[in-house]
């Protein structure tokens, strides 16, 4: 697990730091005219053997939070977007008093960016294993990649 965040520090990092991030992310910034652009963190998919999707569910919660502290973006959490529509419609009213809160949830702007991963093992020769976590960070108005990269591990 420590290898797993640490991998997605290092990557959250160098995509902050990467002249290609910045160049897509100013466009992206521009097109939003004045107000941050917003990143929706998707899963990162399990590629291995190993039962570990929670651990990778951790790992991407961590790189949205390292994106949302970074003050460049704001995040999105669909998963949130459903709790949050379902607590209101089961609210003390039941929902249907005051429907303000339920109308202003069609009302949020929609992600510029949609981050997505996988993580895979190989098994290398001398009982080594490498581990690889590859992330790719899409523009969600072009279609374009604005950031890919991969963190390696070797563990024996």
């Amino acid at each position: 697990m420590h290898d797993l965040e640490a991998s997605a520090k290092e990557l959250a990092g160098k995509m902050l730091s990467s002249p290609l991030f910045t160049r897509n992310y100013k466009a992206a910034k521009d097109r939003k005219q004045g107000s941050l652009p917003i990143v929706v963190c998707g899963n990162i998919d399990n590629l291995t053997t190993q039962r570990i999707q929670n651990r990778l569910d951790a790992t991407r919660d961590h790189i949205r939070i390292a994106l949302l502290e970074s003050a460049l973006v704001e995040a999105k959490d669909d998963n949130a977007s459903g709790a949050i529509a379902a607590r209101i419609l089961a609210g003390a009213d039941g929902g249907m008093e005051n429907a303000s809160p339920v109308q202003s949830l069609g009302t949020h702007d929609s992600p510029d960016f949609l981050l997505l991963g996988d993580f895979r093992q190989f098994e290398d020769v001398g009982g080594y294993n490498t581990f690889k976590l590859h992330l790719v960070l899409h523009d969600l108005y072009t279609g374009k990649i604005v950031w890919e990269g991969i963190q390696t591990r070797i563990k024996l």
